[in-house]
Protein backbone atom coordinates (compact mmCIF):
# COMPACT_ATOMS: atom_id res chain seq x y z
CA UNK A 1 0.00 0.00 0.00
CA UNK A 2 2.84 2.38 0.72
CA UNK A 3 4.27 2.08 -2.80
CA UNK A 4 0.79 2.71 -4.23
CA UNK A 5 0.43 5.91 -2.21
CA UNK A 6 3.77 7.15 -3.44
CA UNK A 7 2.61 7.08 -7.06
CA UNK A 8 -1.04 8.10 -6.61
CA UNK A 9 -1.94 11.80 -6.87
CA UNK A 10 -3.51 12.89 -3.61
CA UNK A 11 -6.56 14.70 -5.02
CA UNK A 12 -9.94 15.24 -3.37
CA UNK A 13 -11.67 13.73 -6.40
CA UNK A 14 -9.73 10.45 -6.08
CA UNK A 15 -10.33 10.31 -2.32
CA UNK A 16 -14.07 10.78 -2.89
CA UNK A 17 -14.13 8.14 -5.65
CA UNK A 18 -12.32 5.61 -3.46
CA UNK A 19 -14.73 6.39 -0.61
CA UNK A 20 -17.62 6.00 -3.09
CA UNK A 21 -19.04 9.42 -2.21
CA UNK A 22 -18.87 10.80 -5.78
CA UNK A 23 -22.21 10.86 -7.55
CA UNK A 24 -21.98 9.59 -11.14
CA UNK A 25 -25.08 9.91 -13.33
CA UNK A 26 -24.05 8.81 -16.83
CA UNK A 27 -27.27 10.03 -18.48
CA UNK A 28 -26.95 13.48 -16.90
CA UNK A 29 -23.32 13.69 -18.00
CA UNK A 30 -24.44 12.63 -21.46
CA UNK A 31 -26.78 15.64 -21.63
CA UNK A 32 -24.03 17.95 -20.35
CA UNK A 33 -21.64 16.64 -23.00
CA UNK A 34 -23.98 17.26 -25.96
CA UNK A 35 -23.27 21.01 -26.46
CA UNK A 36 -19.53 20.40 -25.98
CA UNK A 37 -19.57 17.69 -28.66
CA UNK A 38 -21.36 19.88 -31.19
CA UNK A 39 -18.63 22.50 -30.97
CA UNK A 40 -15.75 20.03 -31.25
CA UNK A 41 -16.90 17.62 -33.97
CA UNK A 42 -14.56 19.08 -36.68
CA UNK A 43 -11.53 18.76 -34.39
CA UNK A 44 -12.29 15.15 -33.49
CA UNK A 45 -13.03 14.24 -37.11
CA UNK A 46 -9.63 15.66 -38.05
CA UNK A 47 -7.92 13.75 -35.25
CA UNK A 48 -9.70 10.49 -36.13
CA UNK A 49 -8.71 10.91 -39.79
CA UNK A 50 -5.09 11.30 -38.68
CA UNK A 51 -5.40 8.09 -36.64
CA UNK A 52 -6.91 6.28 -39.63
CA UNK A 53 -4.12 7.59 -41.86
CA UNK A 54 -1.49 6.47 -39.36
CA UNK A 55 -3.04 3.01 -39.09
CA UNK A 56 -3.24 2.71 -42.90
CA UNK A 57 0.39 3.72 -43.46
CA UNK A 58 1.58 1.44 -40.66
CA UNK A 59 -0.51 -1.41 -42.07
CA UNK A 60 0.94 -1.01 -45.56
CA UNK A 61 4.48 -0.93 -44.19
CA UNK A 62 3.87 -4.12 -42.19
CA UNK A 63 2.22 -5.93 -45.12
CA UNK A 64 5.14 -4.99 -47.36
CA UNK A 65 7.80 -5.91 -44.79
CA UNK A 66 6.34 -9.38 -44.12
CA UNK A 67 5.35 -9.82 -47.80
CA UNK A 68 1.73 -10.51 -46.86
CA UNK A 69 -0.49 -10.80 -49.93
CA UNK A 70 -3.67 -11.93 -48.17
CA UNK A 71 -4.37 -10.12 -44.84
CA UNK A 72 -7.09 -12.67 -44.05
CA UNK A 73 -4.75 -15.65 -44.29
CA UNK A 74 -2.06 -14.70 -41.79
CA UNK A 75 -0.53 -17.42 -39.62
CA UNK A 76 -1.70 -17.33 -36.01
CA UNK A 77 1.81 -16.79 -34.60
CA UNK A 78 2.43 -13.85 -36.94
CA UNK A 79 -1.03 -12.46 -36.21
CA UNK A 80 -0.24 -12.37 -32.49
CA UNK A 81 3.04 -10.55 -33.14
CA UNK A 82 1.28 -8.00 -35.35
CA UNK A 83 -1.41 -7.40 -32.73
CA UNK A 84 1.29 -6.71 -30.13
CA UNK A 85 3.12 -4.41 -32.53
CA UNK A 86 0.03 -2.38 -33.45
CA UNK A 87 -1.07 -2.17 -29.82
CA UNK A 88 2.35 -0.76 -28.89
CA UNK A 89 2.76 1.60 -31.85
CA UNK A 90 -0.74 3.09 -31.76
CA UNK A 91 -0.97 3.54 -27.97
CA UNK A 92 0.18 7.21 -28.04
CA UNK A 93 -2.43 8.09 -30.68
CA UNK A 94 -5.30 6.52 -28.76
CA UNK A 95 -4.02 8.09 -25.54
CA UNK A 96 -4.02 11.44 -27.34
CA UNK A 97 -7.67 10.90 -28.32
CA UNK A 98 -8.59 10.00 -24.75
CA UNK A 99 -6.87 13.12 -23.43
CA UNK A 100 -8.58 15.24 -26.09
CA UNK A 101 -11.82 13.91 -24.61
CA UNK A 102 -10.72 14.93 -21.10
CA UNK A 103 -9.73 18.39 -22.30
CA UNK A 104 -12.91 18.71 -24.35
CA UNK A 105 -14.96 17.75 -21.30
CA UNK A 106 -13.19 20.56 -19.45
CA UNK A 107 -13.95 22.90 -22.38
CA UNK A 108 -10.27 23.47 -23.17
CA UNK A 109 -9.07 24.33 -26.67
CA UNK A 110 -8.39 21.40 -28.99
CA UNK A 111 -6.56 20.80 -32.26
CA UNK A 112 -6.34 17.61 -34.38
CA UNK A 113 -2.55 17.46 -33.92
CA UNK A 114 -3.06 17.18 -30.14
CA UNK A 115 -3.12 13.40 -30.64
CA UNK A 116 0.66 13.58 -31.24
CA UNK A 117 1.40 15.03 -27.80
CA UNK A 118 2.01 11.66 -26.15
CA UNK A 119 4.50 10.14 -28.62
CA UNK A 120 7.44 11.05 -26.34
CA UNK A 121 5.96 8.54 -23.87
CA UNK A 122 5.40 5.77 -26.42
CA UNK A 123 7.51 3.27 -24.44
CA UNK A 124 5.48 3.31 -21.21
CA UNK A 125 2.12 3.78 -22.96
CA UNK A 126 2.91 1.09 -25.53
CA UNK A 127 4.04 -1.51 -23.01
CA UNK A 128 1.02 -0.79 -20.80
CA UNK A 129 -1.33 -1.10 -23.77
CA UNK A 130 0.22 -4.44 -24.77
CA UNK A 131 -0.01 -5.69 -21.17
CA UNK A 132 -3.69 -4.76 -20.92
CA UNK A 133 -4.53 -6.18 -24.36
CA UNK A 134 -2.95 -9.51 -23.49
CA UNK A 135 -4.83 -9.84 -20.21
CA UNK A 136 -8.13 -8.80 -21.79
CA UNK A 137 -7.58 -11.35 -24.57
CA UNK A 138 -6.89 -14.07 -22.00
CA UNK A 139 -10.04 -13.03 -20.15
CA UNK A 140 -12.07 -13.25 -23.34
CA UNK A 141 -10.84 -16.80 -23.89
CA UNK A 142 -11.89 -17.67 -20.32
CA UNK A 143 -15.67 -17.62 -20.87
CA UNK A 144 -15.68 -13.98 -22.12
CA UNK A 145 -16.94 -12.47 -18.82
CA UNK A 146 -13.47 -11.97 -17.25
CA UNK A 147 -12.35 -10.23 -20.44
CA UNK A 148 -15.33 -7.87 -20.41
CA UNK A 149 -14.69 -7.11 -16.74
CA UNK A 150 -11.01 -6.30 -17.39
CA UNK A 151 -11.93 -4.17 -20.40
CA UNK A 152 -14.22 -2.03 -18.24
CA UNK A 153 -12.10 -2.08 -15.07
CA UNK A 154 -8.97 -0.82 -16.83
CA UNK A 155 -10.69 1.85 -18.97
CA UNK A 156 -8.94 4.72 -17.16
CA UNK A 157 -5.40 3.31 -17.04
CA UNK A 158 -3.94 5.18 -20.03
CA UNK A 159 -5.45 8.57 -19.04
CA UNK A 160 -4.11 8.13 -15.50
CA UNK A 161 -0.62 7.49 -16.87
CA UNK A 162 -0.87 10.37 -19.34
CA UNK A 163 -2.59 13.01 -17.20
CA UNK A 164 -1.51 12.07 -13.67
CA UNK A 165 1.90 10.66 -14.70
CA UNK A 166 1.27 7.57 -12.60
CA UNK A 167 3.32 4.40 -12.80
CA UNK A 168 1.53 1.73 -14.91
CA UNK A 169 0.84 -0.76 -12.10
CA UNK A 170 -0.39 2.01 -9.79
CA UNK A 171 -2.68 3.27 -12.57
CA UNK A 172 -4.06 -0.25 -13.12
CA UNK A 173 -4.67 -0.67 -9.40
CA UNK A 174 -6.37 2.71 -9.03
CA UNK A 175 -8.54 2.27 -12.14
CA UNK A 176 -9.76 -1.14 -10.97
CA UNK A 177 -10.52 0.10 -7.43
CA UNK A 178 -12.48 3.12 -8.63
CA UNK A 179 -14.35 1.29 -11.40
CA UNK A 180 -15.33 -1.44 -8.94
CA UNK A 181 -17.03 1.28 -6.85
CA UNK A 182 -19.01 2.48 -9.88
CA UNK A 183 -19.17 -0.65 -12.01
CA UNK A 184 -22.86 -0.40 -12.93
CA UNK A 185 -22.39 3.17 -14.18
CA UNK A 186 -19.26 2.23 -16.15
CA UNK A 187 -21.07 -0.77 -17.65
CA UNK A 188 -23.93 1.54 -18.68
CA UNK A 189 -21.43 3.92 -20.32
CA UNK A 190 -19.91 1.08 -22.34
CA UNK A 191 -23.33 -0.32 -23.29
CA UNK A 192 -24.40 3.12 -24.53
CA UNK A 193 -21.27 3.35 -26.64
CA UNK A 194 -21.77 -0.18 -28.01
CA UNK A 195 -25.34 0.71 -28.95
CA UNK A 196 -24.07 3.92 -30.53
CA UNK A 197 -21.57 1.96 -32.62
CA UNK A 198 -24.29 -0.32 -33.97
CA UNK A 199 -26.44 2.73 -34.71
CA UNK A 200 -23.52 4.40 -36.47
CA UNK A 201 -22.86 1.32 -38.59
CA UNK A 202 -26.57 1.09 -39.43
CA UNK A 203 -26.42 4.66 -40.79
CA UNK A 204 -23.38 3.80 -42.95
CA UNK A 205 -21.07 5.63 -40.58
CA UNK A 206 -22.86 8.98 -40.72
CA UNK A 207 -23.79 9.09 -37.03
CA UNK A 208 -20.27 8.05 -36.03
CA UNK A 209 -19.27 11.66 -36.76
CA UNK A 210 -21.25 12.53 -33.61
CA UNK A 211 -21.01 9.29 -31.62
CA UNK A 212 -17.20 8.99 -31.53
CA UNK A 213 -16.58 12.54 -30.23
CA UNK A 214 -19.39 11.96 -27.72
CA UNK A 215 -17.67 8.79 -26.52
CA UNK A 216 -14.40 10.59 -25.81
CA UNK A 217 -15.94 13.69 -24.23
CA UNK A 218 -18.40 11.71 -22.08
CA UNK A 219 -15.55 9.47 -20.94
CA UNK A 220 -13.60 12.64 -20.19
CA UNK A 221 -16.49 13.95 -18.09
CA UNK A 222 -16.56 10.73 -16.09
CA UNK A 223 -12.78 10.76 -15.70
CA UNK A 224 -12.76 14.32 -14.34
CA UNK A 225 -15.60 13.53 -11.92
CA UNK A 226 -13.72 10.50 -10.54
CA UNK A 227 -10.08 11.57 -10.71
CA UNK A 228 -10.03 15.35 -11.13
CA UNK A 229 -7.79 17.07 -13.66
CA UNK A 230 -4.36 18.68 -13.48
CA UNK A 231 -3.88 22.32 -14.46
CA UNK A 232 -1.40 21.38 -17.19
CA UNK A 233 -0.90 18.32 -19.40
CA UNK A 234 1.27 17.23 -22.34
CA UNK A 235 -1.05 18.88 -24.86
CA UNK A 236 -0.56 22.23 -23.10
CA UNK A 237 3.20 21.65 -23.26
CA UNK A 238 2.96 20.80 -26.98
CA UNK A 239 1.03 24.02 -27.64
CA UNK A 240 3.61 26.06 -25.69
CA UNK A 241 6.39 24.56 -27.81
CA UNK A 242 4.48 25.47 -30.97
CA UNK A 243 4.08 29.03 -29.72
CA UNK A 244 7.80 29.24 -28.88
CA UNK A 245 8.72 27.92 -32.33
CA UNK A 246 6.38 30.41 -34.02
CA UNK A 247 7.81 33.29 -31.97
CA UNK A 248 11.37 32.20 -32.73
CA UNK A 249 10.60 32.06 -36.44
Amino acid sequence: MQSFKQHTPNTQAIKAALAKTTQIDVLSLLKESHPLVLGKIPVFVGALLLVFLGMSVLGMIVLSFFEITDPFAIEQSLQLKLEIFFSFALAPLFTGLLMMGVRGANNKSLQPLDILAYFPRIFVLGLTSVFLSMWISVGMVLLVVPGIYLLIATMFVLPLIAEKRMKPLAAVYLSIRVVNNYFSQMALFNLLFLGGLFLGIATFGILLIYILPMYYILKGKIYIALFGMSDKDDIDTLEERKDDATFAA
